[in-house]
């Protein structure tokens, strides 16, 4: 049985800069600069929490004609995703899906902040995002 650590809430935003001052106010700081995922059409930032045990991923979609784009309308602000951290995750993909008993939404891919992700769809309706870190 594979375990799942938390890394990150993604959070569907209209604009980056109008939301981080929110987040500002809560007391979360700023990981990383603005990064731009090209394999992903968006852009995202992360931040912490004064506490360090949550990090959020604030993400602007670029392309319109996407479901992120469709959310937007109705779940501005909302959760997205929650993103799990996985070791060899296209070694691991085919369990996971079993013990999820997921569907895959997007593949793996490469990404800008990580070296592998893939969306998954749960029983649910939940999305999660399986990460895997960059050496």
């Amino acid at each position: 049985m594979i375990k799942f650590e938390l890394d990150h809430l993604g959070i569907i935003v209209k604009s980056i800069d109008k939301e981080l001052e929110t987040y500002k106010a809560l007391g979360y700081s700023v990981e990383s600069d603005i990064f731009q995922d090209n394999n992903q059409k968006m852009r995202g930032l992360f931040l912490n929490s004064p506490s360090n045990d949550c990090r959020i991923e604030l993400i602007e979609d670029l392309s319109e004609s996407r479901a992120l784009s469709k959310m937007l309308n109705t779940q501005c602000g909302r959760i997205y995703h929650l993103a799990f951290k996985v070791k060899n995750l296209e070694e691991q993909i085919e369990e996971i899906l079993k013990q999820l008993n997921a569907r895959i939404l997007s593949p793996i891919k490469e990404a800008e902040y990580y070296a592998k992700v893939c969306f998954l769809f749960l029983p649910n309706a939940q999305i999660i995002e399986l990460v895997e870190y960059k050496c």
